[in-house]
């Protein structure tokens, strides 16, 4: 590098030419900046459609084959399709607590025989085909 003021050499790294003593400009040394971190890619599920959602539901009113994919679809890689099938699950459970809760009550209170017998003359009463 040469001095701006008489033209003498100057090493790098001073800061004052050593013949003349003008201040040397600094020259920054252009640092590459780091390469920004790669954000890890989300895996994108799809959303289900609304005749989705009714197509589960239809599939999972059917009585085998509704258990069993139930079971299947319980561990799907599809986020909204397993946490669907998971709130089956949970509806599921609260109607079975539900009802052995309700037939607990019925003997307890011994009303079990009356609903029985109410029942039974109900279907007797409906017409036959």
């Amino acid at each position: 590098m040469k001095c701006l003021s008489c033209g003498a050499e100057i090493e790098n790294g001073e800061k004052f030419c050593t013949n003349c003593g003008t201040p040397v400009p600094q020259v920054e040394e252009k640092k590459e900046a780091p390469e920004p971190v790669k954000k890890p890619e989300r895996k994108r599920h799809r959303a289900l459609s609304p005749w989705g959602y009714f197509g589960l539901e239809f599939l999972y009113f059917i009585p085998v084959i509704g258990l069993l994919f139930l079971i299947i679809l319980s561990f799907s890689r599809n986020i909204n399709v397993r946490n669907f099938t998971r709130s089956y699950w949970c509806a599921l459970l609260v109607f079975l607590i539900a009802a052995i809760v309700g037939t607990a009550v019925l003997y307890a209170t011994g009303y079990s025989g009356q609903v029985i017998n109410y029942i039974s003359e109900l279907m007797q009463s409906l017409p036959k085909f």
